[in-house]
């Protein structure tokens, strides 16, 4: 157990221990005594699902291919939280079908799939997916028909070859475009050469600028994995017309806001709502003129909630006055 938030049952190193031995009560105890507490098995079989709110199954397979979980999670009464496959051994491909129909589940997070289903993930019923395809799979796809139901997405594009997916990339956020329901997109990018030095395209920046445009109600953009040092200048530009941006994540070297932050102050100061910031949540900031800026912007955004009522609306007629036993 890592803390009173999470448990971690992991049978690595517990090699041939039969965890059924414990019992349904057992585990049935554990979820009712803490009901929001996060649960990862490891290396684990998994043949029921009823009770916990957080499930992260990593490299566990299943008995029954998935049989019993899927039954398990279909006839809940409430839905899980955050269900999150990682890892092989998801469940076979008509029971990910019956899964993604449920609409038991708020959060969902998949591997990469193959075969017929690559695709499906997309449609599933849930708040937020996170998921990873090829680029491969999305230029095999039929893209521009995809009708993706989350507004919260998280997605990771996959490269095996040496160049980067401009194709897929385009072809995917295209259809993002023509979507425009999100609230809050997550782009990512991972290589099979880890160590290959990745260039942005400039083609790709533009497209992503647009995808935020077409999407009025974004709140958060997250391009965090890859270094937008030479188009930050871009990036900056050409969101700050996007007046409901709450937060901007992407990866830079601090040098690449100009001198004394200058891109960045014209940023926040054009638009008031963004808070920008890296992969760990740290904020870009020059620890003095920055800072007070974001401290105005706060003040901006709690003035402008304020409401003025118009005088007009405050004079009130003295026969009501009277009538109501007010003189």
């Amino acid at each position: 157990m890592s803390d009173s938030s999470s448990v971690v049952i992991d049978n690595t190193h517990f090699y041939g221990y039969d965890f059924r031995h414990a019992g349904v009560s057992c585990f049935r105890h554990m979820f009712e005594t803490c009901p929001s507490r996060a649960v990862y098995f490891r290396n684990m079989t998994v043949v029921l699902a009823t009770r916990a709110r957080q499930l992260n199954l990593s490299d566990c397979s299943f008995e029954d291919v998935g049989n019993s979980f899927i039954n398990a999670l279909a006839g809940r009464t409430s839905s899980v939280e955050l269900l999150t496959f990682e890892g092989e051994n998801a469940p076979e491909e008509e029971n990910v079908r019956l899964l993604l129909r449920s609409g038991n589940v708020q959060k969902l997070t998949l591997p990469q799939l193959d075969g017929d289903i690559v695709m499906l993930p997309f449609s599933a019923k849930v708040d937020c997916l996170d998921y990873e395809i090829r680029s491969s799979s999305i230029l095999d796809g039929d893209v521009q028909s995809l009708n993706i139901v989350a507004n919260k997405l998280a997605f990771t594009i996959f490269e095996e070859g040496d160049a980067f997916p401009v194709e897929a990339t385009l072809a995917f956020l295209r259809r993002l475009v023509t979507l425009g329901h999100f609230i809050e997109l997550k782009v990512r990018f991972t290589f099979d050469d880890d160590e290959m030095e990745v260039e942005i395209p400039d083609c790709m920046v533009q497209e992503v600028i647009c995808t935020a445009i077409a999407n009025p109600k974004l709140q958060v953009l997250d391009l965090t994995l890859l270094n937008w040092k030479q188009h930050a200048e871009t990036l900056l530009q050409g969101l700050e017309v996007h007046k409901g941006l709450r937060i901007l994540k992407f990866n830079v070297d601090e040098d690449a806001f100009g001198s004394n932050y200058a891109l960045l102050r014209q940023f926040l100061s054009d638009n008031r709502n963004v808070t920008v910031m890296n992969e760990d949540d740290e904020i870009y900031t020059d620890e003095a003129d920055i800072n007070q800026l974001y401290s105005l912007n706060r003040i901006y955004l709690g003035s402008a909630d304020l409401v003025v009522i118009p005088l007009r609306e405050i004079i009130v007629d003295s026969d009501r006055l009277e009538k109501n036993g007010f003189k």
